[in-house]
């Protein structure tokens, strides 16, 4: 189980950006608590991740969403969260299996 407190990844944003599904899922819920947005997608049956403290939602509970859908206009910053089975774990960990490859490309001319 993830720490309390902060149990989740607070991303440094520009205002106006977009934050984006980390997977394909459904809405379960898009709404404001206490004035702060959120939006939570179930992934799987027993995975859920949520982006918080956004200023516009761009999504309806039980939406269907797809990998990199915009979910959510962000302010200053995201707050990102998953829970498996309800119990909040290190979000870094759903990424431990990504292979990163950079490329560069030439300049655009």
């Amino acid at each position: 189980p993830w720490q309390a407190g902060n149990r989740g990844i607070e991303y440094a944003t520009e205002p106006g950006e977009t934050a984006s599904a980390t997977a394909d899922g459904i809405v379960v819920f898009a709404g404001f608590v206490a004035g702060q947005g959120h939006v939570t997608i179930r992934h799987t049956a027993d995975l859920v991740t949520t982006v918080a403290f956004v200023r516009e939602i761009l999504v309806e509970e039980g939406q269907h969403v797809t990998t990199g859908q915009a979910l959510a206009v962000v302010g200053a910053s995201v707050h990102f969260t998953a829970r498996r089975n309800g119990v909040y774990i290190d979000p870094v960990s759903l990424f431990a299996h990504w292979v990163w490859v950079l490329r560069l490309v030439p300049p655009i001319e």
